[in-house]
């Protein structure tokens, strides 16, 4: 417990520090709407496809009511 509290903190990386251009920060944003987006899409795939296999089976007859 003492060493966890006696540790150094971490810094980033002497290459994130000199990578500030002009294009760093159209690539982070496209990156993380990419990482965003991307689950999202799996998911709506995986939704179509489930109700595509969901129209295409069969339907079972609606058992009908003998009472009068």
């Amino acid at each position: 417990m003492v060493a966890m509290l006696a540790a150094a903190p971490a810094h980033a990386c002497p290459a994130c520090f000199s990578a500030s251009g002009p294009g760093v920060l159209a690539t982070y944003v496209l990156t993380a709407g990419l990482m965003t987006l991307l689950p999202l899409g799996i998911v709506a795939v995986f939704a179509v496809w489930l109700r595509g296999r969901a129209r295409a089976s069969p339907r079972s007859p609606e058992p009908h009511s003998s009472q009068a």
